[in-house]
């Protein structure tokens, strides 16, 4: 009740509690309670703890999980908010979450509880890993019940790293039939990267057996041998005796001869 702390410092079977407004919740490192916990106050794991039933986060409330955890389902309602510190790990066997889930505060990893596998479900806002934060799913069923485009489902911005690990899935409820028959789907899943230097598709001119890129010298061009790799788009991955920055021909190739013909830049994009 309000004005009422609740302690736990053993393992304790709970059955269900309430933690109303008003009230304060405090543990001991690694203790277990058995049942629900209804939360009216924003709660802040700073300590292991695993709760084997549901932790339901109710309207206004946060949660923070700055320790590992394991909760059996983690409910986030409508205006409640989750934070965490780079580094922890859930164990559990469902989300259901009302709330964007934003990670971007370092690395976070999801793994199953009792289960075999974690359902997380999206009812409003994407599932984001922003720049420099990365999202650790294991065995992880995500279910978008929100009905927003598959693009704005689950999002990986420039510079987050999303894994996938063991069997993962993602599904969406259709159930106000904004995807119909004939529509197409785009994906883009990168399965790895590796730097390396590029150059757009039109650079690369085939001379016998031999792939060269026209390397611009001063006023003149020569012929570079190189070894084309990975495309993505426009550009090309190479090797190669040519460096970041240096001019090269993409266009007219087929009127230049090695050192003979004069170039002009007119482009230092």
């Amino acid at each position: 009740a309000n004005g009422t702390t609740l302690e736990v410092n053993y393992n304790t079977s709970i059955g269900t509690v309430e933690l109303e407004a008003g009230s304060h919740f405090t543990y001991a490192p690694n203790v277990i309670l058995t049942g629900d916990v209804d939360s009216h106050i924003s709660l802040t794991l700073d300590k292991s703890l695993d709760i084997t039933g549901t932790l339901t986060m109710e309207s206004g409330t946060a949660l923070a999980l700055n320790a590992n955890a394991a909760i059996g389902t983690v409910v986030l309602e409508e205006n409640t908010a989750f934070t965490y510190t780079g580094g922890v790990t859930l164990n559990t066997d469902a989300i259901d979450s009302a709330i964007a889930l934003n990670f971007n505060s370092g690395a976070f990893t999801i793994r199953p509880y009792t289960a075999a596998s974690v359902d997380i479900t999206l009812r409003d806002g994407a599932m984001t890993v922003d720049n420099g934060s990365t999202l650790n799913l294991y065995n992880v069923n995500t279910i978008v019940d929100n009905d927003s485009p598959a693009v704005n489902a689950v999002k990986v911005n420039a510079g987050g790293i999303l894994n996938f690990h063991e069997a993962n899935t993602i599904t969406f409820n259709n159930s106000k039939k904004l995807l119909r028959p004939g529509m197409f789907v785009q994906a883009e899943v990168v399965l790895s990267s590796q730097d390396a230097v590029s150059a757009e598709n039109d650079a690369f001119v085939v001379r016998g057996d031999s792939v060269v890129i026209f390397k611009v010298d001063g006023d003149r061009a020569f012929p570079v041998r190189v070894k084309k790799g990975e495309t993505a788009g426009a550009y090309t991955a190479f090797e190669g005796q040519v460096n970041p920055g240096d001019a090269i021909a993409v266009d007219g190739m087929s009127l230049l001869k090695e050192g003979s013909t004069k170039v002009k830049i007119v482009s230092g994009d």
